[in-house]
């Protein structure tokens, strides 16, 4: 009897790190987000988010309001009239062919760029993307992956509608001087796991300002 108990109790030892660990289910039944004017909202596979008008899916859109129309095939574009040429709020929110590309090789579910911050030659868009992938790791253990690929100062647990998520801060300088600000939201949702990153470079105010507000109108899907 001894030594069977020994055995049992061995056994139930070597099998409390194979269990499987919680599986982190955000809230389908969040209500829908307050959205004050301005404010668009974008479905992609798996949830929804919302940003004011100002940030762009189309990179054409930031051509247009650097350089002007003039370098732009706007001939099936309609006009208000016969003399006005169409501006860049008549242009249609889409995604440009040659950036869906990128995006698709990348796994980028959406990216939105922010059209008030004009980047010099050489520096990184403001802008956020999400993306996803299966993971039945731990809230903790994901958080501390990311923090570790983007070489973060802080992981701080942030309650949003939907539930509770990680917000890794990384600030760091390129060889040039530049300081590269990206603000990531780890969201795990069963073994989905929702990465969305705010990017900046030398401008990092409007994210730190955005980013909290952006990510309370984010839904999840059923």
């Amino acid at each position: 009897m001894k030594r069977q108990f020994v055995a049992l109790s061995l056994a139930a030892a070597l099998c409390i790190g194979c269990s499987k660990k919680p599986v982190v289910s955000l809230l389908h039944s969040a209500p829908a987000p307050k959205l004050d004017p301005g404010w668009v909202t974008h479905d992609s596979a798996g949830f929804s988010i919302a940003a004011p008008s100002d940030w762009t899916l189309s990179l054409t859109k930031l051509t247009i309001g650097s350089i002007g129309l003039q370098n732009l095939d706007l001939s099936n574009t309609p006009s208000t009239s016969d003399s006005a040429p169409p501006t860049s709020r008549e242009l249609p929110e889409q995604v440009d062919p040659s950036d869906a590309d990128r995006q698709k090789k990348e796994g980028i579910l959406l990216e939105l760029y922010n059209k008030n911050v004009k980047p010099i030659p050489g520096e990184k868009m403001t802008r956020f993307y999400v993306t996803s992938k299966q993971s039945s790791a731990s809230l903790d253990e994901l958080a501390k992956a990311v923090k570790s690929e983007f070489l973060a100062q802080t992981i701080t647990p942030t309650d949003l509608p939907i539930g509770k998520v990680d917000m890794i801060t990384a600030n760091n300088q390129t060889r040039g001087g530049d300081t590269i600000t990206d603000i990531v939201y780890v969201v795990p949702n069963g073994e989905t796991v929702y990465e969305v990153v705010f990017e900046t470079t030398n401008h990092e105010g409007p994210i730190e300002q955005a980013a909290p507000e952006i990510m309370n109108t984010l839904r999840m899907k059923p």
